[in-house]
């Protein structure tokens, strides 16, 4: 079988989970469970709210009709497979800020894309001798991150991402702008001491009141899609996302949504384009309605 054949295998199964799992399994909640691990949750993730304990969500997915082994290698060829994609496109956004700006230090490419030196310089391949190498900056000059601008970050990583191990703190943080998982480690002392510090630790049931309600995750979709694009894919959204800082991730779109990304685009794009005499006209006026983006964060995190 070749890897395209593979790829397009794993995007079916995911699909049928998401499109399926409510019909198929009569629990609802053992179908959200499912559901869940099929967009890409963790284990721990998919039982969140409920008072299972990780194996046992892993015995709910293997008594569904799908078994976690086979979700979980279907979501690595996804996740494999969209990853490369994003690097493509941003090599090939790379690549074309090197022919406009030949001679430039390599370090305002960092600063553009917020990508690191390193794999700046794998994107450019033989062209990297054409920029000046990064000239390091002195300690003086470094961001200096106050204990509370880290412990806003770790909640901040928690909120859109619903992880908070260092690495996923890390992958989330770095594109920003943000420090590395050293920063908060060797501040606090621990990864576990910052967490704790941020007042998230083992946090995974509790309810808190969220940021965004769904017609906001929709909205936040129409707004992306109101605007002429040359594509609307998922690394897309992300950068356009990441630029705000205020409207929900594509992760927390997908993971909320049940949908997969092409379903919510084509929704999204009819509404952006008004072709929308399909919806229900009070959905639709509710979709569209202004959003005060940072307002709704912060309403949010002082009912934390």
């Amino acid at each position: 079988m070749t890897h395209e054949m593979m790829v397009q295998e794993a995007f079916t199964l995911i699909e049928e989970i998401i499109n399926t799992a409510h019909q198929k399994i009569e629990n609802q909640r053992n179908a959200e469970i499912v559901v869940a691990y099929a967009n890409g949750a963790s284990l721990e993730e998919a039982v969140v709210g409920t008072d299972l304990t990780r194996e046992r969500g892993r015995q709910i997915i293997n008594k569904s009709p799908w078994s976690a082994p086979e979700i979980k290698s279907a979501r690595k060829i996804i996740d494999e497979y969209e990853s490369k994609l994003e690097w493509e496109e941003k090599r090939r956004k790379v690549i074309a800020w090197s022919h406009e700006n030949s001679g430039r230090p390599i370090a305002e490419a960092v600063d553009k894309f917020r990508i690191s030196q390193t794999e700046i310089s794998k994107m450019l391949g033989d062209r990297k001798s054409l920029h000046p190498a990064n000239i390091r900056k002195s300690k003086e000059n470094r961001t200096r991150w106050s204990d509370e601008e880290i412990l806003s970050l770790i909640r901040k990583c928690k909120e859109e991402t619903g992880k908070i191990s260092a690495q996923a703190f890390q992958d989330w943080s770095v594109p920003r702008g943000g420090p590395t998982k050293q920063t908060p480690t060797i501040r606090f002392g621990t990864w576990a001491n910052a967490v704790k510090a941020a007042g998230v630790e083992g946090t995974y049931a509790v309810q808190r009141k969220r940021a965004f309600n769904d017609d906001d995750m929709y909205a936040a979709l129409v707004e992306f899609c109101s605007e002429p694009r040359a594509s609307y894919a998922v690394h897309e959204y992300e950068e356009w996302s990441s630029n705000l800082r205020t409207v929900p991730s594509a992760a927390l779109l997908r993971n909320r949504l049940r949908k997969s990304w092409p379903e919510l685009i084509e929704v999204a794009l009819k509404i952006a384009n008004k072709n929308y005499s399909e919806f229900d006209p009070k959905w639709i006026a509710a979709i569209t309605a202004p959003r005060d983006w940072l307002r709704l964060r912060s309403d949010a995190k002082r009912l934390i």
